[in-house]
């Protein structure tokens, strides 16, 4: 028997199918069937119940559309993120109505549009993943993936106010906010005069891998003019400097560069004067993506083998410090030779080793400013790397 309401008459596949709007319900009328008419509008009587018939040219779309063409992809700037591209598909049934996005075999999203940014929190820089595209047509149909292996970038930024999973801020202590131009991004930064305040950027980074640290903050005359950086290599404290301030602001200052061996590093930035403020801004975490520790190495070995020298600050003004960290001698002596930008040796400081490192600090307080040239020898190897006074 009929249902009220519309009515479908046909068979699989067909051509054509018509459509029969009953005037009341025919359910105890014992119709077995209605002949179906392919002109649209035609109206009758049949047992007693007016009908009026629609037809319509309608078929089954049973044929995928075509997989999405040129997929590449390009790596956000400042957060572990990707950026995903791709040629518009073709369906001559239905059409195109959507394109799924899916990350390591789990679909994260479906947009209408040819492109998409992967920013989730649960993306880590300097890793590989796996990503597909896939179109869907207006009957639901899903094309063959078109696959694509994405690395994030190689560096983070973690900026003042940041709470991620993998990246986050934290103070102790009180950080206004600051009116000093010159923060990164120009999105602001904050700073401290109450002594004892923390300002702390987290990261999650990669394990038995090289990094680069590396701060910014805006410069104003206010400023401390000596403010204590400490980095951490999950709890422990690896390194620890002093950075002027006053002068050095507004552009990248590197602090370290260290292999890690946890899961997390720390920057940490304390005030030291009621007088005079510290800032808070940014940390850029960098990982040489060539220096790894190989199997039986310390991580300590592996830094020689690949950056056994650091600089920090850099710029400075005027004292930088020197540090040497090696995996095989933990006695002995390091010289440092400097260099002027025209050859002309300097100076020369020396400090003895202490647990596979060594740090050399040098005052340039009666020197120009300009770029110098440290000549580094332990003994065993001999490496030169430079750093450029401000004054």
């Amino acid at each position: 028997g009929l249902s009220k309401g519309l009515w479908y008459v046909g068979v699989e596949c067909a051509t054509e199918v018509t459509v029969v709007e009953t005037r009341q319900k025919p359910d105890s009328l014992g119709m077995d069937s209605i002949q179906y008419d392919s002109y649209s509008g035609k109206t009758g009587v049949l047992n007693g119940v007016s009908y009026i018939v629609n037809a319509r040219m309608d078929y089954v779309d049973a044929t995928a559309p075509t997989a999405p063409a040129n997929l590449s992809y390009g790596q956000d700037t400042i957060k572990p993120g990707i950026l995903l591209s791709w040629k518009e598909s073709s369906d001559n049934e239905t059409g195109i109505a959507y394109y799924n996005i899916y990350r390591n075999g789990e679909k994260i999203a479906s947009v209408q549009t040819l492109s998409y940014k992967d920013g989730s929190a649960d993306l880590r820089m300097a890793t590989d993943y796996s990503y597909a595209v896939a179109s869907v047509n207006g009957a639901g149909l899903e094309s063959q993936q078109t696959l694509l292996q994405a690395h994030t970038s190689d560096y983070l930024i973690v900026d003042d106010g940041d709470n991620s999973r993998y990246y986050k801020t934290s103070y102790t202590g009180d950080w206004p906010l600051s009116t000093a131009s010159g923060s990164f991004n120009g999105g602001g930064s904050v700073y401290s005069k109450t002594v004892g305040a923390t300002y702390t950027w987290e990261a999650s980074v990669t394990t038995g891998k090289l990094h680069k640290i590396q701060i910014w903050y805006p410069s104003f005359a206010s400023r401390a003019g000596a403010v204590p950086i400490s980095v951490f290599d999950g709890d422990t404290k690896v390194f620890s400097t002093v950075l002027n301030q006053k002068v050095l602001g507004s552009r990248w200052i590197d602090i370290t560069e260290i292999v890690l061996s946890s899961e997390t590093a720390r920057v940490v930035v304390t005030s030291t004067s009621t007088d005079s403020s510290t800032s808070a801004d940014a940390v850029r975490f960098i990982v040489n993506s060539g220096s790894t520790a190989s199997e039986g190495d310390s991580l300590e070995n592996s830094f020689k083998l690949n950056s056994f020298v650091s600089v920090s600050p850099n710029p400075f003004n005027p004292v930088t410090s020197i540090r040497i960290v090696s995996g095989h001698i933990k006695n002995g002596i390091v010289k440092v030779s400097v260099f002027n930008n025209c050859g002309q040796l300097v100076n020369v400081v020396k400090s003895s080793y202490s647990g596979y490192s060594a740090t050399v600090n040098w005052d340039a307080s009666n020197r120009p400013g300009g770029l110098y040239f440290f000549k580094v020898n332990n003994g065993k190897q001999t490496q030169t790397v430079k750093a450029m006074l401000l004054k």
